[in-house]
């Protein structure tokens, strides 16, 4: 099975799914179509939830080719929330908020109490307006 998106909240929020195990080709596929599709045409910015729950194999490469995408974050991205109860990527996610401490990276267990958390930060947003 490939990574998945959808597209959630009027289009603020998209949520993608990762299989059980996925190597970073696909990861960069399912990124690029996210941009083409999603965040060449927003007007807001787009929070992004990573359901990696599933996962029980991370690619080789993982740390190398995501501390490359993360320097890379197109503008229009806004928290980067994943979601996974599992502690070696819970471990894992936590290296990169500290090694990216500017991009906002949050770490939930469901992807219920992501939503919730996408959702405030939209709320967020409005109040600021």
């Amino acid at each position: 099975m490939p990574i998945s998106y959808e597209i959630l909240r009027e289009g603020r929020v998209v949520l993608f799914t990762y299989p059980s195990a996925f190597t970073m080709a696909e990861v960069t596929a399912a990124i690029d179509s996210f941009q083409q599709e999603v965040l060449e045409n927003a007007t807001n910015k787009v929070h992004t939830i990573s359901d990696v729950s599933a996962v029980t194999q991370i690619p080789p490469n993982v740390l190398s080719l995501s501390v490359g995408m993360i320097k890379k974050t197109p503008t229009g991205i806004g928290t980067m929330i994943i979601v996974t109860p599992q502690n070696f990527i819970n471990s894992f996610a936590n290296m990169l908020t500290r090694l990216f401490p500017l991009q906002k990276v949050v770490i939930r267990s469901t992807v219920t109490e992501a939503l919730q958390e996408a959702d405030r930060l939209i709320a967020a947003e409005i109040d600021q307006t």
